[in-house]
Formats: C-alpha cells, sequence, structure tokens
C-alpha cells in the first residue's frame, strides 16, 4: 500500500525494456501505488504501456521507496552483481528481490496500417561489435524474404552508419521506414509484422515487449544473455561472447579478444551464415505458421 518511485535510466534502450515489465510485477506483488521516471525515448512507450501510471521527473517527500534500474557494467559496485553474468530479463528481478521473472503486458496496438504481411528488418546497432558483418548476408536474406512473398521493412533509425571502420547501410532491397520515429509507432509496426530479423540490440527488444517473434542474429553476447529466444542465431564454434566477459571492458576497439589479429576480427559475426539465417527462418514459419 505504500507509493514506490522507479527510475529507469541505463544507457541503451534494450536495457530499459529490459527493466520495464518489472515495475507492474513489483507493484503488483506488494500492492504498491507506483510511479515513473524514464528517459524521453521511452516516454510514450510507458505512457501505453502503464497508462494507470503518473510519469514523475522529481522525487517526493511521501515515496516510501526509489529503486534504480541500471545495468551498472561500468561501475559493478553500485549493484550486488555483474550484470554481464546473468541474462538480461532477470536483472530487474534481482534489483528489486522478486521471486520470480516479470510476465510482460499485452501491448494494446492502434489499427493497422499495412495490410499486406510483411517482416521487419533492423541492421544497426549501437556499436560495430552487435552487427551481422557477413558479406551481403542482408541483402541474401532480404532477397529470400520477397521470394516468399514478404514486404520486408527495415526500421532502423539511420540508413547509414559508420562505426570503427565498419559501414553499415540498409539493404538495397529492403523498403525504407528508417528514421526518427516514436518507438509507440515502431511498437504498432512491430504488432503486427510476421516476424522481426534484428540484432542484439533495443529494437530486438521492442518486438519481444510487443509479442512479435524475433530472429536474433549475433555472437557478441551468450546465446543466453537476452531474453530466451529459440531463434537465436550465432556460431559457437568461433570467438563469441566477449561481452559477457567480466574481465573485459569494452573500449573503442570493436573486437577486444582479436583485435591483434586482424583476420579473425569479429568473427563472431562474420562467421555466422546467411544459410543458418535462412534455415532459422524457415524453422520460425513452420512452427509459427507465419
Amino acid at each position: 500500500g505504500q507509493r514506490v518511485h522507479f527510475i529507469i535510466c541505463s544507457r541503451g534502450m534494450g536495457d530499459n525494456l529490459a527493466f520495464l515489465p518489472y515495475i507492474g510485477a513489483f507493484l503488483s506483488a506488494y500492492q504498491a501505488k507506483g510511479s515513473y521516471y524514464v528517459p524521453e525515448l521511452l516516454q510514450g512507450i510507458c505512457a501505453r504501456y502503464y497508462p494507470e501510471l503518473p510519469y514523475q521527473e522529481a522525487l517526493t517527500e511521501d515515496n516510501y521507496a526509489t529503486f534504480f534500474f541500471n545495468m551498472n557494467i561500468e561501475t559493478t559496485c553500485w549493484m550486488p552483481f555483474d550484470g554481464r553474468i546473468i541474462p538480461m530479463d532477470q536483472i530487474g528481478q534481482l534489483i528489486l528481490d522478486l521471486p520470480y521473472k516479470a510476465e510482460l503486458r499485452s501491448w494494446t496496438p492502434q489499427p493497422r496500417q499495412i495490410q499486406e504481411k510483411y517482416v521487419c528488418i533492423a541492421v544497426q546497432a549501437s556499436g560495430a561489435v552487435k552487427g551481422w558483418h557477413y558479406p551481403h548476408g542482408w541483402d541474401l536474406v532480404v532477397d529470400y524474404l520477397k521470394a516468399q512473398g514478404y514486404r520486408v521493412l527495415c526500421i532502423d533509425k539511420e540508413r547509414h552508419q559508420e562505426q570503427q571502420q565498419y559501414v553499415i547501410d540498409t539493404p538495397a532491397g529492403a523498403e525504407d521506414f528508417t528514421g526518427n520515429i516514436p518507438l509507440e509507432q515502431r511498437a504498432d509496426m512491430l504488432y503486427y509484422a510476421a516476424f522481426f530479423i534484428g540484432l542484439g540490440s533495443g529494437l530486438s527488444w521492442l518486438a519481444h515487449l510487443v509479442g512479435c517473434p524475433v530472429i536474433m542474429i549475433g555472437g557478441f553476447s551468450r546465446f543466453w544473455y537476452e531474453f530466451p529466444n529459440p531463434y537465436r542465431v550465432y556460431n559457437p564454434m568461433v570467438c563469441n561472447g566477449c561481452f559477457n566477459d567480466p574481465e573485459n571492458m569494452f573500449t573503442e576497439n570493436p573486437c577486444p579478444y582479436q583485435k591483434k589479429t586482424p583476420e579473425r576480427e569479429l568473427e563472431c559475426s562474420k562467421k555466422i551464415s546467411p544459410r543458418q539465417v535462412l534455415l532459422t527462418i524457415e524453422r520460425l514459419r513452420l512452427e509459427l505458421g507465419c
């Protein structure tokens, strides 16, 4: 019955979306009254996800407790554990000392805008280490999806990025839906998509939040790190998972393990083959009937 305030303040969009369901889980567990603060980017999403809760920037004297959600990878002394050694979707559970993982709420979308069946993709991320760098891999996937009768919509914020020495562009065959579009509109688009293909980044978490099936490509993190996902595509036979090594701190170099051996740099993503991705697409379509 007490008033509790939640502050979600991680740098990454995916981190914050991973924390979001735990606000409702905690309030339900303790029958508490709640308010929250999130970065501006997420305010529209939260207003739709928690319409019953007030957004509040300043702390008030009647708060019984205030919880801070943060990954705190750079300053692990702020938390009782390192955020790299447990799955992201359990960090909120441990911060709040809940006995169970939070369940996702149902997303209530706006009316569908695109009537044809379509797939959303996102090829950009917050760092080159998260990308899929198999030569022309995305082009092959887009061509395959279009041959199966899907429209393929690229929903990245940017259509072109240069990160470290890597250049990443929207695939030529995909429809350009890039731009600085409010995330709640992206969420509605993902809700109606047959599935989403992306990386270990915020848009994969947004798709997961609204119940869109996710094919996640990437090896910079361990396969267990993001949300449980039967359609994670990675190659365990090469160097991988450096993000989840608590002895490693990321710097400007995108590949901390292989930076002195250029032929192996980012092999965690360069050696994920298009065939692996296409087989995962076919398994998802067979299992989900889409």
